[in-house]
């Protein structure tokens, strides 16, 4: 199993619907190539590493090694080692452009892996692809990152950690986990175990503005200090703690899924929850505490 399949165990049930997720759409596999291929130069000494990308990508594609070692050539048989591997299954293709992508930036500055990144990531944009690649260029954390309905998830969850900063680390582990399992939305646990995770977040940082170690206490003193705001938002994560423990009494715990929670619905707790912590975590600071 390759590293795309590890990554997204479920990507034969993703639908093609709203953008491509599961086929390569028409043109992209030769713009690919091409970002890919001008990335490398067109100096002699850069013909070896363009070798290598050409190698590997003929590999994936079950061929055998280039014969060639001049830069036309060269980049000729990428576009073409591309072109097998759209017609090959889909994670090979992946999984080829990854690698490709990663062999090169681990050969270049930081600031040419940035841009071939974003050069890439601009040609899956303009052909509604459904992934983009995203994280640490020089090392094995470069992954394909899906897009999907839960992006406006994903975006409320990052302004949220933006707004903590380095404050609790506790907190931002709990939203880190909640964001990778909005990337795996189309599963039911999935979205249950992002809402959880963000649960635990907005916990612990009431408990922490409190001093107190039990929420609805950390609540009640939060609100009876008469600083924070109005009443009604001040007590809002409290509600929507105690909501979710009515609706989905499961949410909290990792056995398997007895309720299920809509996508739309998780969404919308997410979003929620990350306002309230945003506000508190604003409030705290002009408090000066």
């Amino acid at each position: 199993m390759g590293r795309f399949e590890l990554q997204h165990k479920n990507h034969e049930k993703y639908s093609d619907a709203d953008c491509y997720r599961k086929t390569v759409p028409h043109g992209m596999t030769e713009a690919v190539a091409d970002v890919l291929a001008a990335s490398v130069g067109a100096h002699g000494e850069e013909a070896t590493l363009l070798r290598a990308v050409a190698d590997d990508l003929l590999a994936m594609a079950g061929k055998g090694p280039t014969q060639n070692w001049e830069v036309g050539p060269l980049r000729a048989e990428v576009r073409a080692a591309c072109g097998l591997l759209s017609d090959a299954a889909f994670p090979k293709f992946m999984d080829g452009v990854l690698n490709a992508t990663k062999r090169i930036c681990q050969a270049s500055s930081d600031a040419a892996g940035e841009e071939l990144v974003q050069e890439l990531n601009e040609v899956f944009a303009a052909r509604n692809f459904g992934y983009t690649l995203s994280g640490v260029l020089a090392s094995s954390a470069l992954r394909w990152e899906a897009r999907s309905e839960a992006d406006a998830g994903i975006a409320s969850i990052d302004n949220a950690m933006q707004a903590l900063g380095g404050s609790s680390p506790l907190l931002l582990e709990h939203l880190t986990q909640a964001r990778a399992h909005l990337l795996n939305s189309a599963e039911p646990r999935s979205r249950k175990d992002a809402v959880r995770d963000v649960m635990s977040a907005l916990e612990g940082l009431v408990k922490t503005l409190a001093r107190q170690c039990d929420l609805k206490v950390a609540t009640k003193k939060l609100r009876q200090e008469g600083v924070w705001g109005p009443d009604l938002i001040v007590k809002d994560g409290l509600t929507i703690w105690d909501h979710l423990h009515r609706e989905y009494p499961d949410v909290r715990h990792g056995q398997s899924t007895s309720t299920e929670i809509a996508l739309e619905e998780a969404l919308y707790w997410i979003d929620r929850m990350t306002t309230y912590a945003k506000y508190m975590i604003a409030k705290n600071r002009t408090l000066g505490r």
